[in-house]
């Protein structure tokens, strides 16, 4: 959804909404319909990926699939087999034996929104449970 598609209509308001609306326009000394369109514009805006800040100040889009992370794992899938790594995007945040210690390393590294994932080897039967 793009701000180009939305029409507005402000004349179908309830009556309370619309004059509560240009109460505010008022008060910020703008229309109706400017007013409108900027609360469009910011939820189109939240509906984007977010940018992810790392540690070294460097952004990077975030994807909710997490495409690069998937595609790092199975590049390095034979280097970290066995291990837990956490990833910001397709670069390697910390790997450890345990998903206790990636965890105190991810802590110091100061990063936000990491992928945790346990590498597993190429020939190593999946666990299903008991």
């Amino acid at each position: 959804m793009t701000t180009e598609t939305l029409q507005l209509n402000v004349t179908g308001l309830p009556a309370g909404t619309r004059a509560t609306l240009e109460r505010i326009g008022q008060q910020t000394g703008r229309s109706l319909e400017d007013y409108l369109r900027e609360l469009i514009e910011v939820e189109v805006q939240s509906q984007q990926p977010t940018d992810v800040k790392t540690s070294n100040e460097t952004k990077e889009r975030h994807d909710p699939l997490r495409r690069r992370e998937y595609e790092w794992i199975h590049q390095h899938q034979d280097e970290y087999a066995g291990q837990y790594v956490a990833l910001v995007g397709d670069r390697l945040v910390a790997h450890a034996a345990t998903l206790r210690e990636l965890h105190e390393l991810v802590r110091t590294a100061n990063v936000s929104r990491p992928f945790f994932a346990r590498i597993e080897a190429k020939d190593e039967l999946a666990f299903g449970g008991w």
